[in-house]
């Protein structure tokens, strides 16, 4: 048996509302680990239509995770809502706030949003903490794609002086 069979068990004995809402977070946890992404929303969603139970580290960061697990599952759409709406509450750490940013860039990327996308990755460049090779290389494709080409390219011949080691040079 695994864990979510444990979990799906527990909801049966329905203890407390309390336990219910963290069985429903922690279900979705072990569907995420395990690839299960539309299993893992669906009980992310019935952890939210059932907070309130003072599970605050995990309301905290529900959207987060939803967010990838929309990700995860090609819902570019709703992982950016879902991770807009994780920047907005701005109740995290810095480096989750910027992972988030990135993340909400690249949903909105290979969304077709191309405008949002650079937005997004501008404010993780101007916050000059973490990701900067990758988030300027998307940025440089984005402009590609919005018809920005003298940025694209003044982006990308910076790029190999800027960012020596980095995995994206060509």
């Amino acid at each position: 048996m695994d864990a979510l069979e444990y979990f799906r068990k527990s909801l049966s004995w329905n203890r407390s509302k309390k336990q219910t809402n963290f069985t429903y977070f922690w279900a979705g946890e072990a569907a995420y680990s395990l690839g299960d992404f539309p299993r893992a929303i669906s009980n992310y969603k019935l952890f939210i239509e059932t907070s309130g139970q003072g599970n605050k580290l995990e309301e905290k960061h529900i959207d987060y995770q939803l967010a990838y697990a929309y990700f995860k599952n090609s819902q570019y759409e709703e992982s950016r809502d879902y991770f807009k709406s994780f920047i907005q509450k701005n109740q995290a750490s810095e480096e989750k706030l910027i992972d988030a940013k990135l993340r909400a860039g690249d949903a909105s990327f290979l969304n077709k949003n191309y405008w949002p996308a650079l937005e997004y990755y501008n404010s993780v460049i101007e916050a000059d903490k973490q990701d900067l090779d990758y988030s300027t290389y998307q940025k440089a494709l984005a402009f590609g794609l919005v018809q920005r080409g003298d940025q694209k390219i003044e982006l990308l011949s910076s790029f190999q002086n800027k960012f020596p080691q980095s995995n994206y040079r060509d």
